[in-house]
């Protein structure tokens, strides 16, 4: 064997090694895709954990009798309650907004479920949509962010421009006792 023969066996060993190392490169990539997609998964399913636990904790505070009647007064108007059912019900309206927006800041990063995600934003802003919960947004709604504001406020237009029900309606049990609240017969 000559150099020249030599060489040609070395091209050819060089260009068998080259696509060997792109079939490995090419498969190490599609394992590595197949685990980010997989961890992406494992991050949606802890932030759906996560979340209902946070919603069961707002839920278990309206378990309280006086909890639970602050945040119905307040829905049906807010200014006019005494200090301590504002403040109540401004740490209940608080909690699941920021919660809502959390979630919301998750799904837009392919980090949440958009089937979770959505029902609570509308939940939220049907509260938003009653009289007390559109007084208390109005104060209150500037200091979230503005796309999760856009996405309240385009929800509540939606409800509005559809004639979709009120929350009262929807869930009456909702709705203050009659003289409790502004706006209690709204």
């Amino acid at each position: 064997m000559d150099i020249m023969e030599l060489g040609a066996v070395g091209e050819l060993v060089g260009g068998v090694a080259v696509v060997a190392s792109l079939i490995y490169v090419g498969v190490q990539v599609r394992q590595n895709s197949d685990h980010l997609r997989q961890g992406n998964e494992i991050q949606k399913a802890a932030a759906a954990r996560e979340f209902a636990r946070d919603c069961n904790a707002i839920m278990l505070h309206m378990t309280d009798a006086k909890q639970l009647d602050a945040f119905r007064n307040a829905l049906g108007g807010f200014s006019d309650l005494p200090k301590n059912q504002q403040a109540s019900a401004h740490l209940l309206l608080s909690s699941a907004s920021v919660l809502a927006q959390t979630n919301t800041y998750l799904d837009h990063r392919s980090l949440a479920d958009s089937g979770i995600v959505e029902p609570f934003n509308n939940f939220v802003a049907s509260m938003m949509r009653t009289p007390g919960g559109a007084e208390w947004w109005t104060e209150w709604g500037e200091t979230y962010d503005p796309r999760f504001r856009q996405t309240i406020e385009g929800l509540v237009s939606n409800m509005e421009s559809t004639g979709a029900r009120t929350l009262f309606e929807r869930a009456p049990w909702y709705e203050p006792e009659a003289g409790a609240g502004t706006h209690a017969s709204t």
